[in-house]
Formats: structure tokens, sequence, C-alpha cells
């Protein structure tokens, strides 16, 4: 007969508590989530509805002059739209232990938030709101600096320049403006609609970059890691774009100097494009379209079908992709 000594018996003895407190959490784990479907599900998956934050409407009405704008909030949606009266008006819809410190300092609008809230009572909190009405004019420089939300930046006021920091959220601007616009965001998606700018430097890593109907008088530069470019009747100077996985998608879209795009994974795409140089890079994926002006194209694909006009006057045209086919024509 086997004898055990006290040695095994203990650790047989301490194994088998252990496979017992595990059930026990296993049991717990899935009881917890049975509840939380149950009651999520009696809620219509309505997060909002979890908060025991209540929410209160804060206006913060500023009677002086300034020329800029610095918004530097946490988490928020935010609208900069025209007065209905002219005058200067902040509407937050928050929880109540939320408020903004809302003042004027060298020249410029300044909003800052103040939350006093402990790290339990942020926890499914609804969406912050934060309108911001301006009279209709002219301003020097809006600069936003958000962690979480989304912003859309209305017409009937432009802006010399804009500056936007953000981590998640969507921005759209509908405003023009005259010198610079830099947006950088980590994830999210930027849109820009009929906006008459200088130059325009757009930065996403997660996210599609889209404009529509811009006139840029110099250079328009586009950085994405993943996510698509989606340009619709542009004029510029110059065009450039690189990124890592993503299509580049240009409809009438005209530079006076030159298109410059890298791609590792995307397609390219031209829809009555034209400019003086070309340049596009892909190392799988295909480029196809057509141009408005003779040009001379040198192609070259590893894998792939190559069918290109043989012109031997007009502008440069080099396109070269590893995996994917090349197919341009001439618009006549």
């Amino acid at each position: 007969m086997a004898f055990k000594g006290n040695g095994a018996a203990v650790y047989e003895k301490e194994e088998n508590l252990m496979k017992n407190f595990l059930i026990i959490a296993a049991v717990l784990v899935i009881v917890g989530a049975v509840v939380f479907v149950c009651a999520m599900t009696y809620l219509g998956w309505d997060f909002s509805k979890l908060t025991t934050s209540n929410f209160t409407v804060k206006k913060y009405t500023v009677t002086d002059s300034f020329s800029g704008i610095n918004i530097n909030v946490d988490t928020a949606d935010i609208t900069i739209s025209p007065s209905e009266d002219g005058e200067t008006l902040v509407v937050s819809n928050a929880p109540e232990k939320i408020s903004y410190n809302v003042y004027i300092v060298d020249g410029s609008l300044k909003i800052e938030l103040l939350d006093e809230r402990r790290w339990h009572e942020k926890l499914f909190t609804p969406d912050i709101k934060l309108d911001i009405h301006l009279p209709i004019g002219a301003y020097d420089s809006l600069k936003i600096g958000i962690s979480t939300g989304n912003t859309r930046i209305y017409g009937d006021m432009s802006f010399k320049s804009l500056e936007f920091s953000g981590s998640t959220g969507d921005v759209e601007c509908l405003a023009p403006i005259t010198d610079f616009a830099n947006v950088k965001i980590s994830t999210g998606n930027i849109k820009l609609t009929k906006v008459n700018v200088a130059t325009l430097n757009l930065e996403v890593s997660t996210g599609d970059v889209v404009l529509n109907e811009i006139n840029c008088s110099g250079d328009i530069n586009i950085a994405v890691t993943t996510g698509k470019a989606y340009l619709r009747d542009v004029n510029c100077k110059n065009f450039s774009s690189n990124g890592s996985t993503g299509d580049v998608v240009l409809k009438s879209v005209i530079a006076s100097e030159c298109f410059d795009i890298e791609r590792t994974t995307g397609n390219v795409s031209f829809d009555d494009c034209d400019a003086s140089e070309i340049n596009v890079k892909t190392s799988t994926g295909d480029v196809k379209g057509n141009f408005l002006t003779e040009k001379v194209i040198f192609a070259t694909a590893s894998t792939g079908k190559i069918d290109v006009p043989q012109y031997t006057s007009g502008g440069k045209c080099t396109i070269e992709t590893s995996t994917g086919d090349i197919i341009i024509s001439i618009s006549k």
C-alpha cells in the first residue's frame, strides 16, 4: 500500500483548496457577467444611465474684446458657431462638479476645465457638451487641446491660424483659415469642407482625412498611419501624403507643382487630377486613374499589370509598386 507523507498530504490539500477557489471565482465572474448583461439590456445598453452625476447647464458671458481663442479641456464635444446676438457666450452641459474658467488674457479668450469629480464619478459619464458662440468676424488664432471628444467649427468666422491637438475624437472645420492649419489627433477623423487656407498640415494615427472643396495657396501635407485620405475639388501648390495602411483617393485635385504620395499598403486612385510632377510609391496596392495633361510616365511593378500611355513630352510622372497594377490614362 502506497503511503503519503505529511508534506504530500498538505500539498494535495492546498491544491484542492486552490481548485475550489478558482471554481468559485469563475462562477462569480460568470454570475457578474450575466447580471451586467441583464442590467444593460434593461437600460437599452445606454451607459450614460449608469452615472450618478447630475448634468447642469452653465453659461459664461464674455464682454471684453479678444482676437484669439485658446481652449484646453479634457473630455467634451466642442462646437464653435456664430452667436445669434453678436455676443460671446460659452455654454456647458456637464456634471455639476465640472466648471470652466472663462477669461481674457493677452488678448485671447481662454477656456480651461475645472474638474472636481473623484475618479469613480468619472465612470460611464455621458457626453459633455461645450458650445462656444462667437461674434461673426475675423480672429487671429484658434488653439484647441482636448483629450476625448468631437470638435466642429462652423463657418461665418475666419481664423488666421488653427492649431488642434487631440487624442480621441473627430474634427470637422468649415471656417476659412487664412494662414495655416495644423491638426494632429491619435484616433479619429479629420474633415475640412469649403475652406480657404494657405497651408494644411494634417496628421492622424488611426482614422481618415477628408477634404472637400479646398483652395490652398500653399502646400497640403497629410500623414496617416492607418486610414484613408479622400480629396475632392482641391487646389493647392503641392500635395504630399505618407502612410502605412490605407487608400488615397483623389478626385478633381490640381497641384500647380507636385504630387508626392507614399503608402506601404493601400491603393492610390486619380480622377481628373493633375500636377506638373507626380511621384507615387506603394509596396502593396494598385495605382489607377487619369490625368488631365500629357505625362512622361516611368512605371515599375514587381508583380502586377502595367498599362500607361507612352508620351515623350509633358510633366514627369514616376509610379512604383511592388505588388499591384498600374493603370493610367490621359483625359482628352
